[in-house]
């Protein structure tokens, strides 16, 4: 070749541009926090812990003197699983994980882990024997004879191999937390976040957001507390969560908030989660043909919650005061089929390089708090929550995702997100991969977390219904009274979707109510010869209540029946009175399934008295608006 007139010449990629890149498309605050749980839980960790440290660390035998500016305050996050090789070699991709081809890992070390640079320009972590530190800058990491800055972005120490004593500065934030003896392999992995001072952002390539002062680093604990009532829901092994500070001159640090989930049956710790134990993915995807073609796990999750003193507080007890609180929670997670399974090994799909999983869940607040009147019962009630008391539904993809969807149970759920996980790929003006994953997620909500969320409502109605009413001293709706029934089933219904969400996640609520047409859900009594009797021409059961029905059976050319708060009357087909039913979404698959009407009585004292002839309980008035 011609030497001189031949070049090496093509684009490069500077690392500092690259992360402030990434940190304007990717949010900042709390969710920082919640990559580093999501990398924990992927690990495999059972434990994730937050400390913020106040003190501020000697200076004088440090391995790297340019780090001298980065011993003060820092944020450390903690879990009891070990980086393997693998994830050495991940972490130093930037948004290019090893990860990307197992989909139950949903943030091993991708794009996510690079929002802890919102909070610093040298993070490090230590795991087994080593010490790891990164340096997008170059520059922090000089060498400490010649002061040379560094040829690579970063550096790993073996601890075991190093004269540690000589460098103790370096390793004093480390020594004793968590269990840490420096020198020694540590069963664990401990990340430091040296907080960015307001002189490092002046400098920094990265970010110009100091985050030492004005107590920005506290807003971030304070939103990871508020948050860790519901935040573990659907993760496949994290169960335990703390929240610790060590104040400057304190001997030791303190614990804010520890938040565990146990099996709500047993009271012992969760079962090996679903995805491991009944799909058998282990640590790899495996092969969407040889996964079984149904499965569904059912669980009662109990979220225990202890606040140990002062700091944030989500108690409803105020700032300051110790309290602990717990919550029951029903989830319903299943591997699904349909068009979502069918997509999963698509040509398509495969040619962009989608690992897709057709698994979702939902989970209901089982302690809802619903009083059937709009109000809350004392204590807490983690989630945030609407007018009525009912809680706002969020999307989680592991963890929760700054989704609202509109309906009263929480979704997760392997969905197509956009780059910075703020929102679902979804709508009909997108073309190429962008149509593609918005057609993945359609068919995630449509044939996976509806169908999960139907038999959510099917296993919640004894819990909510007849239970409430044994509570309150009957055996069944015949000895209730009519304020218990009101209140069992205000609460079961406050599961229930009453309005329809924006899209995507209005397609959840109009798939649910097809499949709800056919499942008994709802207690049915029917008027009829004077007497009361079940369509069936047995004793009928499985509704709750009196009588449980599917709503195809509850429905009679020539029957009044009363089911819960509506009754459903025939109506001719050339029939002008007004319609009403518990929502526009029931009388929509009613007339698409059924070819019939469902129609509120607006005659409420003949209602009442065709109840009183029968002997039966009158519940409060049938409303014409639900």
């Amino acid at each position: 070749m011609e030497g001189a007139a031949i070049r090496d010449f093509g684009q490069k990629l500077d690392l500092c541009t690259r992360l402030r890149d990434i940190l304007a498309a990717y949010p900042d605050g709390s969710s920082v926090l919640q990559e580093l749980l999501q990398n924990a839980d992927d690990a495999g960790a059972s434990q994730f812990k937050l400390l913020i440290d106040l003190r501020t660390h000697a200076t004088e035998t440090l391995a790297f003197p340019a780090t001298a500016p980065f011993q003060g305050p820092a944020i450390f996050a903690f879990n009891d699983a070990e980086f393997t090789d693998t994830d050495l070699a991940s972490i130093q991709q930037v948004g290019g994980s090893l990860k990307a081809g197992n989909a139950v890992k949903t943030g091993r070390f991708g794009v996510g882990f690079n929002s802890v640079y919102h909070l610093t320009d040298l993070p490090s972590f230590l795991s087994r024997q080593f010490l790891v530190l990164l340096d997008p800058h170059c520059d922090h990491l000089r060498d400490a004879g010649t002061n040379a800055a560094p040829a690579e972005p970063g550096k790993l120490l073996d601890l075991t191999q190093l004269d540690t004593a000589k460098y103790a500065a370096q390793f004093a934030p480390y020594e004793g937390l968590f269990g840490v003896e420096v020198g020694k392999p540590f069963a664990g992995t401990l990340f430091r976040l040296p907080l960015r001072t307001r002189a490092q952002a002046a400098k920094s390539r990265i970010s110009p957001r100091a985050y030492s002062e004005d107590g920005a680093a506290d807003e971030l604990l304070r939103a990871f507390v508020a948050s860790a009532p519901a935040v573990g829901l659907f993760l496949t092994h994290v169960s335990s969560l703390e929240a610790l500070v060590w104040e400057d001159g304190a001997a030791a640090p303190r614990s804010l908030m520890r938040c565990s989930l146990r099996d709500d049956l047993s009271g012992g710790p969760l079962p090996t989660h679903p995805l491991y134990r009944g799909v058998g993915l282990g640590g790899g995807r495996g092969v969407i043909g040889g996964l079984p073609p149904e499965y569904t796990a059912v669980a009662r999750v109990r979220v225990e919650i202890v606040n140990t003193g002062k700091g944030p507080d989500e108690f409803g007890k105020g700032e300051g005061e110790a309290g602990q609180s717990a919550a029951r929670w029903l989830q319903v997670q299943m591997l699904g089929g349909g068009a979502a399974r069918a997509l999963c090994t698509d040509p398509e799909a495969l040619a962009y390089r989608m690992k897709l999983l057709p698994w979702a869940g939902v989970c209901a607040r089982l302690d809802t708090g619903h009083s059937g009147t709009g109000t809350r019962k004392s204590g807490p009630l983690p989630g945030r929550r609407n007018e009525s008391g009912l809680l706002e539904g969020r999307a989680y993809c592991q963890l929760p995702l700054p989704v609202r969807t509109g309906l009263p149970v929480h979704v997760n759920g392997f969905f197509e997100l956009s780059t910075n996980r703020r929102d679902l790929w979804h709508g009909n003006d997108l073309q190429g991969a962008g149509a593609l994953r918005a057609r993945w997620n359609s068919a995630l909500l449509a044939d996976v977390v509806a169908p999960a969320y139907a038999r959510l409502l099917q296993e919640a109605e004894p819990l909510l219904r007849t239970g409430h009413l044994r509570a309150n001293g009957g055996n069944d709706a015949r000895d209730s009274d009519a304020e218990d029934m009101a209140k069992a089933d205000s609460a079961y219904y406050s599961l229930w979707p009453s309005e329809v969400p924006v899209e995507p996640w209005g397609l959840v609520a109009n798939s649910l109510y097809r499949l709800l047409l056919h499942l008994p859900v709802i207690r049915v009594e029917v008027i009829s010869g004077g007497g009361l009797y079940d369509g069936s021409g047995g004793g009928g059961s499985g509704g709750g209540g009196d009588i449980g029905k599917s709503l195809p059976c509850a429905l009679s050319a020539s029957e009044v029946w009363w089911v819960d708060e509506m009754v459903f009357l025939p109506t001719p087909s050339n029939s002008r009175d007004e319609r009403f039913t518990r929502t526009e979404l029931a009388r929509r698959s009613a007339r698409e399934l059924l070819g019939t009407e469902l129609v509120v009585s607006s005659d409420l004292s003949a209602l009442r008295r065709a109840f009183g002839q029968l002997g039966l309980p009158c519940a409060r008035a049938p409303t014409a608006v639900r």
